[in-house]
């Protein structure tokens, strides 16, 4: 391992375990998920200090493909929600009344 990977895995490590620990509020990250390039760097480095650090089965597409799948969700739920809208107001209307 490059010298430099090392001392910047080193300084990340120290400040995700200064962050996680026990009461530093951010603990109930368990696991903790290593996304990004940086994960082919720093995984190991990180590991090493940080027990309960996992990682998805493609870290460095794991936000775009999280971001996808949530907007895909959202999508859904409005045109639900939509669905529901129309389906209300076709219900209001007085029957041979058509909109």
């Amino acid at each position: 391992m490059k010298p430099i990977v090392a001392l910047v895995g080193d300084e990340i490590a120290t400040f995700v375990v200064a962050t996680l620990r026990p009461g530093g509020g951010a603990a109930r990250f368990n696991p903790a998920l290593m996304v990004g390039g940086g994960f082919f760097y720093f995984y190991p480095i990180l590991k090493k200090r940080i027990q309960h650090l996992d990682y998805p089965e493609d870290p460095v597409h794991a936000n775009s493909a999280g971001y996808a799948t949530l907007a895909a969700r959202l999508l859904t739920r409005r045109k639900q929600q939509q669905a529901q809208a129309t389906k209300q107001q076709q219900d209001q209307q007085p029957a041979g009344e058509t909109a």
